[in-house]
């Protein structure tokens, strides 16, 4: 992983970047489902 990262630093940046966006995403699908199933409930 380090080694490719310092092969092509653009490359690993752009991939961090894309990373940390799905991760973004991943959180705030799950923080929605939880207000959904918090909603549900009475």
């Amino acid at each position: 992983m380090v080694w490719l990262i310092r092969q092509d630093k653009k490359k690993g940046k752009v991939g961090l970047i894309v990373l940390a966006a799905l991760v973004v995403g991943v959180l705030i699908y799950v923080y929605l489902n939880r207000e959904a199933l918090n909603g549900i409930r009475p």
